[in-house]
């Protein structure tokens, strides 16, 4: 199985969404803060449910949270979640930490198996064009939003023919994709990155007596990889912020920590928050 590190990437203002299409089909308010925005993506020709917390001021900036593997559903049969539960909003206390940040977050809903990028073989997992070009444009001028944008995720894999995302292994399309051989490209962009040792901790909030062998194993793999990819950015000269924790088996407990942490040490401070 292959594993995403948790990766925050403040970038610049988004590109302006093609020709003829992408607009926002409904918004349900939840309450004064959280919206649900439906907007109908061109690129896949489907309707695409967003979480929103509103920021308290107008003019300010976004933060965009990808869900994990499961897409904001629950994939797993041993657990019960109501469908876009297993999700930023669902899972961690997105209104609690931000309440008094002038900051708009915005979460995705679906994509399950997507990696959130463009599949050369599957018209319906184009998520690269809707996260950058379709969907900011419209939250920025619903939301009076300044432009200023980042992104941060978490867990990704397969549970399709990889080789219908981005061509044969190997091949131009998955270099091309490749964190590490193309980290020179994040030159000026603050970068946060992390994972940990993989050893069960209070910071996984798991009920007592519940071992979490699987998720242990997965954060070593990712440990590993988030290595990788730190030192092949270091090399070319990109700054980032690493952080290995003592303990965290893969948890929604862990990656709320860990998003929280690269807010008040990264995003936060590079968009003026």
């Amino acid at each position: 199985m292959t594993v995403f590190p948790f990766l925050s990437i403040p970038v610049a203002a988004a590109v302006p969404p093609p020709q003829g299409g992408a607009h926002i089909t409904g918004v349900e308010h939840v309450n004064d803060r959280c919206d649900k925005v439906s907007v109908y993506s061109p690129s896949m020709d489907k309707v695409i449910v967003n979480d929103v917390f509103k920021a308290p001021k107008t003019g300010s900036p976004t933060v965009y949270l990808l869900p994990g593997i499961d897409g904001g559903d629950n994939l797993d049969p041993g657990a019960s979640f109501a469908p876009g539960t297993k999700s930023w909003f669902g899972m961690t206390d997105i209104q609690g930490f931000f309440a008094n940040k002038n900051v708009n977050v915005v979460s995705p809903l679906g994509g399950q198996f997507s990696w959130y990028t463009e599949w050369i073989n599957d018209s319906s997992k184009q998520y690269q064009t809707y996260t950058t070009r379709e969907l900011p444009p419209l939250i920025n001028a619903e939301y009076k939003a300044n432009g200023k944008n980042a992104v941060g995720g978490l867990s990704s894999t397969g549970g399709a023919s990889a080789e219908n995302m981005w061509g044969p292994l190997g091949g131009p399309g998955w270099v091309a994709h490749d964190p590490s051989k193309n980290a020179a490209k994040l030159k000026g962009v603050a970068v946060y990155a992390a994972a940990s040792a993989g050893g069960e901790g209070d910071v996984d909030r798991l009920p007592p007596g519940l071992p979490n062998f699987t998720g242990g194993l997965i954060e070593g793999i990712v440990a590993g990889s988030t290595k990788r990819f730190v030192d092949a950015a270091t090399a070319t000269g990109v700054l980032v912020n690493y952080v290995v924790r003592p303990e965290g088996s893969y948890t929604w407990g862990l990656f709320e920590s860990e998003m929280q942490e690269s807010w008040n040490t990264t995003i936060g401070r590079v968009l003026g928050v």
